[in-house]
């Protein structure tokens, strides 16, 4: 279950760190503007820990009907980074798209035209499109799963999950800020070594989500990708 924090929570925990409780200069409550930017720059920084962990925190997935000669879609307004893209040419025919590289962009010419079990499909971001190569030549349904940007929070009862307490990296970024910005720097340099002692246990901890075993070493030629050799930099 995820121990999940209000925005509300998080005001008054970066008020508390930055011994600002009562200031004027941060009010807390509905509407409050410049608390509110600190701590959602502090979850973005959040969000970017685990997402570096390798462990599937927060991932989403979405789904395009590709239209027949269309190579370019639109990705969902949220996303920030493909984990991985499905292929299904109907029924059972699953396969996965493969990352385009641009130093043999000229070699997938070589793919010919149409999808095919069997045959890779290559695929490339640019900017909030998904490209790939070949274009299809039919329709056929596309699952991108992904990691999404972080919310915003703005509703006192909007809520972080925290996971395991480790929403305290955003207090601490948040109150680090705030001391900063009232020139305390011998205040907010106490704080910064709270912050990387908070940043080293989520860094340790969150990579062991699965602690029952290991990651496996991914045997890129398996399945659909037998007969086509990447070559690995």
């Amino acid at each position: 279950m995820p121990l999940a924090v209000s925005l509300q929570q998080l005001q008054t925990d970066a008020l508390i760190r930055a011994d600002m409780v009562n200031s004027p200069l941060y009010p807390t409550g509905a509407g409050v503007t410049d608390l509110n930017r600190l701590i959602n720059q502090g979850i973005t920084e959040f969000y970017d820990l685990l997402i570096a962990s390798g462990e599937d925190y927060y991932l989403s997935s979405t789904t395009i009907a590709t239209v027949s000669t269309t190579d370019t879609y639109a990705l969902t307004n949220d996303f920030l980074a493909v984990k991985g893209v499905d292929i299904n040419l109907g029924g059972q025919q699953y396969f996965s798209g493969l990352r385009f590289n641009w130093a043999d962009r000229n070699l997938y010419k070589l793919a010919g035209t149409g999808w095919f079990y069997g045959q890779p499909v290559y695929y490339d971001l640019r900017g909030q499109n998904i490209v790939f190569m070949p274009a299809p030549q039919g329709i056929y349904t596309i699952t991108v799963w992904y990691y999404p940007v972080p919310p915003v929070l703005s509703a006192l009862s909007d809520t972080l999950d925290g996971v395991n307490g480790w929403d305290e990296l955003v207090t601490l970024s948040a109150a680090i800020k705030m001391l900063k910005r009232e020139e305390s720097f011998d205040a907010a340099d106490r704080l910064v070594a709270d912050y990387a002692a908070c940043k080293a246990r989520i860094q340790s901890r969150a990579s062991k989500r699965n602690a029952g075993e290991p990651p496996r070493v991914t045997d890129i030629r398996r399945g659909n990708r037998a007969g086509w050799r990447r070559r690995v930099s």
